[in-house]
């Protein structure tokens, strides 16, 4: 190990960072795994694989189109207009009509004397007799008597063990037969294996083209590329650079996939161009390079207007900008395309569903489970939008409709997992609807194996767990709000303003204005709630007096809303769970990297993440590394995970990669150089050998212990302030809002909550401002995030410093105590229930 501090990072736009390393190797073979290195090697990773999370929320997806199967070279030609039917399988005049054995033998006999006449068949045996067998196979097989064919072939490979061709055929004709059989795909590759074996001179490349679609059919999709590029180095055709591509994206190397599409995009056959040119767009859009996938998607519609791919995947990709309106505009241009499409429903379902319009995203689930019943995400996410909007009874019938289904692919999905939670949780806020949101404490009324269970999504079998209550017929559902008192409406107004101001802009997170408006009511609730605190305060005259007791306490009314912004997802206090006892801990993954996909949410901090490993690499002297000449050079020339990996294998640091844990300066600590545990770069590869570079965030007790020190600390600061100065003084108000962002740095580096820790930061942030006589007047810039800022800030001072900058906190306009209380307004989790669905038009935004 190696300690370094003050790393110096010269960020692009001329500022400088300072942050402080603990350096180590990843030790899979170390039992004993202290710290964050256990994430390599618990229970559920065998491999010493990195765990990572996923960050792509609605792909595109695409349908991959097999080549029709051609015998005859030519067919694949321009030749193939000249041909008769019943020697190409792209001839479909009479195709099938051979199907009943009722087709004329002598149209047979005629075709078979023209593929003998013009020489036509390839890889002849040499005997006559055998060679017109396979000339005959091959006309039964394109007209549509495959098992005929079949029967021919096989005919010619018990004469002859040698005849490559009559094993093509045979293989192609099975392929036709269908694939879905895993006997009849096994008899396909085994043709294809014996024809490839006896083709020595490898004069048909399509060989291997076919048999790497029996690949791709198996899964097996590494020997499919391997075929189709052994077929590109015989014949470079657009179709096997298309087919490789698709095999690329199925192997999620969309870097690769992106090269082959490219060469096809100013092809001049119009049908592969556009199939080329549209999964290049997904290509990019799976790599996180949304924008650029846009406008390929974009030129993919002005060639054919009708592509419904490229329509509905250009959907996708707005809302991923966060442009809703683009979104919405191209999925309904989609089902003008295709009306009643299912799919078009439920992505737009989800769409609306993640920007907080929830009874508009039922009508979509609707529409989509009318025309597609066993659509587990639908018939999810609509009982889980009807319970958000406090719909109770109708959501839990959906709910267990959905867990009752004895389909086999319904119980699998991860929904009927899913509602299992969902029904248990929608039970529990039911029953205290009309008490105060305080009672909306599931970390304290669920077992802790439930909560390990929810957290993970793990499958509901949880030992000894009692059901809660069914739904009581004298509790009501909540009810739409019609309309709102005068004050309740002066309060919504507020709300809303202060709620965008939480809202980032970023690719990746689309505005919910539920969400926002929730952020802005609880730090209302927050600013009034600790407003009447510091009075109190300021009457107390005993030094060690507190109004607070703990910081636990500033941000749990935010936790209170944030759970019921969305009763879909855990919100869970972290030191309840008991995953963070363990010797894994809890961990929260944050990834920048995996194989060629970019997380775009946090690619503004990429390159700072970066620079991080690149100076660890260069500084770790541990046990076992080696230094070489070319060291500098080498993490000079690096621009990749890949070569960062590759330097490391060359240091001898461990062929699986390294960690960089960051250090977070205390300022509760008796000694100077006390240290805090921070966050944890990790640089290594998968069991699929995919590069995988993320930040993980491991919380165990004696972590979060050390952080619950530092913002106690904090928390006393702040009311000594408070108490000392009040609010007279302008370089007062100063110093107590330098400690209020201190205690959401630690807050921050800390993610005490399974979800959703951000934006209960920020509510408190806005709220305990207010409470100060003070306000927030700034947007976050576009692109970046207050979590990330403060993970990577290096120390308290330098976010502080950037986020005061961002803020421009000004001396408040309205103060909160002129306005209603919410405490008052909003008592019980009913009411706030209600305002958070209801629709406000009159405030002037």
């Amino acid at each position: 190990m190696c300690r370094v501090s003050n790393i110096q990072i010269d960020n692009e736009e001329g500022k400088q960072q300072f942050i402080e390393l603990n350096l180590k190797k990843v030790d899979i073979d170390d039992i004993s795994c202290p710290g964050p290195a256990c994430s390599f090697h618990d229970e559920y990773n065998k491999f010493g694989e990195y765990h990572y999370s996923q960050w792509i929320s609605s792909p595109p997806t695409f349908n991959l189109v097999f080549t029709p199967g051609e015998l005859i070279l030519e067919c694949d030609t321009d030749a193939s207009l000249a041909l008769t039917s019943g020697l190409c399988a792209t001839n479909e005049a009479e195709k099938g009509s051979c199907a009943n054995d009722v087709c004329s033998l002598h149209d047979i006999e005629e075709s078979v004397e023209t593929i003998e006449d013009k020489q036509l068949l390839q890889l002849l045996t040499g005997d006559e007799t055998l060679d017109h067998r396979v000339a005959t196979a091959i006309v039964l097989f394109n007209l549509g008597n495959i098992d005929k064919a079949i029967e021919q072939f096989t005919s010619v490979i018990a004469n002859d063990p040698t005849a490559a061709m009559a094993y093509f055929g045979r293989g192609v004709a099975y392929a036709r037969k269908g694939l879905q059989s895993q006997g009849i795909a096994q008899k396909a590759l085994n043709d294809f294996d014996k024809a490839i074996d006896l083709d020595t001179g490898q004069t048909r490349p399509d060989m291997y083209i076919h048999r790497a679609e029996i690949f791709l059919m198996m899964h097996h999709y590494q020997e499919a590329y391997n075929d189709a590029t052994t077929a590109l180095k015989l014949k470079p055709l657009p179709k096997i650079y298309f087919l490789r591509g698709v095999i690329s994206l199925l192997m999620e190397n969309f870097s690769l996939a992106e090269q082959d599409f490219r060469k096809n995009v100013q092809s001049p056959d119009e049908s592969i161009r556009i199939m080329s040119h549209f999964h290049l767009g997904l290509a990019l859009y799976y790599r996180g390079k949304v924008r650029n996938a846009v406008e390929v998607f974009k030129e993919v519609i002005k060639e054919n207007p009708n592509h419904l791919g490229a329509v509905l995947s250009l959907a996708q990709g707005f809302k991923e900008l966060s442009n809703v309106r683009g979104a919405l505009a191209r999925f309904n241009q989609s089902l003008l395309i295709q009306p009643n499409n299912t799919m078009v429903y439920n992505l737009r379902g989800n769409l609306l569903f993640t920007t907080g319009e929830h009874q508009a995203a039922i009508l979509d689930y609707e529409n989509c489970v009318l025309g597609d019943p066993y659509n587990t995400n639908c018939q999810y996410m609509k009982a889980a939008s009807k319970i958000i909007l406090g719909q109770f009874y109708e959501g839990l019938k959906d709910t267990t409709k959905l867990m009752v289904s004895n389909i086999p692919v319904i119980k699998a999905s991860p929904e009927h997992v899913k509602a299992h939670y969902l029904r248990e949780y929608a039970r529990y806020v039911h029953a205290r609807l009309d008490g105060p949101i305080s009672l909306i404490q599931p970390d304290m009324d669920f077992s802790p194996d439930y909560l390990d269970h929810w957290v993970k999504f793990k499958k509901f079998d949880i030992k000894n767990y009692k059901e809660q209550p069914g739904l009581q017929p004298d509790i009501r559902d909540v009810q739409s709000l019609t309309d709102v008192s005068p004050d309740l409406e002066s309060l919504l107004c507020r709300a809303e303003a202060l709620g965008r101001l939480s809202q980032v802009s970023v690719d990746g997170i689309v505005p919910d204005k539920r969400l926002n408006l929730a952020v802005g009511l609880a730090s209302l609730h927050i600013a009034q709630y600790f407003e009447a605190k510091w009075k109190i305060l300021k009457t107390k005259t005993g030094t060690q007096d507190k109004v607070v007791n703990s910081w636990k306490e500033l941000f749990s009314i935010a936790v209170y809303y944030r759970r019921l912004a969305n009763l879909e997802q855990p919100y869970l206090w972290v030191n309840m769970l008991p995953s963070h006892t363990s010797k894994e801990g809890h961990r929260t993954d944050i990834p920048f990297v995996r194989g060629s996909v970019h997380n775009m949410k946090v690619t503004p901090y990429n390159e700072l993440a970066f620079k991080l490993a690149k100076t660890m690499l260069e500084h770790y002297s541990g046990d076992g590394a080696a230094s070489y000449s070319g060291l500098k050079e080498d993490l000079a020339k690096a621009t990749s995970s890949e070569d960062l990996l590759a330097v490391a294998r060359k240091r001898q640091i461990n062929p699986r990669g390294f960690l960089v844990s960051t250090q977070v300066p205390s300022v509760a600590g008796v000694r100077e150089d006390s240290r805090l545990e921070g966050g944890v770069l990790v640089l290594t590869e998968d069991q699929h050998q995919k590069i995988v570079f993320a930040l993980n965030i491991v919380n165990m007790p004696d972590r979060m212990s050390s952080y619950h020190s530092e913002m106690d600390y904090l928390l006393m600061l702040l009311q000594e302030e408070m108490r000392k100065s009040g609010l007279s003084k302008a370089s007062d108000v100063d110093v107590i809002i330098s400690h209020i962002l201190s205690i959401a740095y630690y807050f921050y580096n800390l993610i005490p909550l399974s979800k959703g820790s951000s934006a209960v930061a920020y509510s408190v942030l806005l709220g305990l401002i207010m409470s100060v006589g003070r306000q927030i007047t700034g947007r976050i810039p576009n692109g970046r995030l207050l979590d990330m800022e403060a993970i990577f800030a290096g120390a308290p001072d330098a976010f502080v410093m950037v986020a005061k900058n961002w803020m421009q906190i000004k001396k408040i306009s309205v103060p909160v105590s002129s306005l209603p209380k919410v405490s008052e307004l909003l008592p019980t989790v009913r009411s706030v229930l209600e305002v958070l669905s209801f629709n406000s038009t009159t405030c002037l935004h």
